[in-house]
């Protein structure tokens, strides 16, 4: 039995590439919604010192 492996060709690689991309992007975007709305609880009802 023989298994033959062949290297990705463009398409797959750009395919690959966008969706790593779109889920990094994904992942700054909800870290930044998330920074957004931590500092703005934080001007609302500021921490008891």
């Amino acid at each position: 039995m023989q298994i033959i492996i062949k290297p990705p060709d463009a398409v797959e690689m750009a395919v690959d590439g966008f969706w790593r991309q779109t889920s990094i992007q994904k992942r700054l975007d909800i870290f930044e919604h998330f920074f957004m709305i931590n500092s703005f609880e934080r001007y609302i009802q500021p921490e008891n010192k």
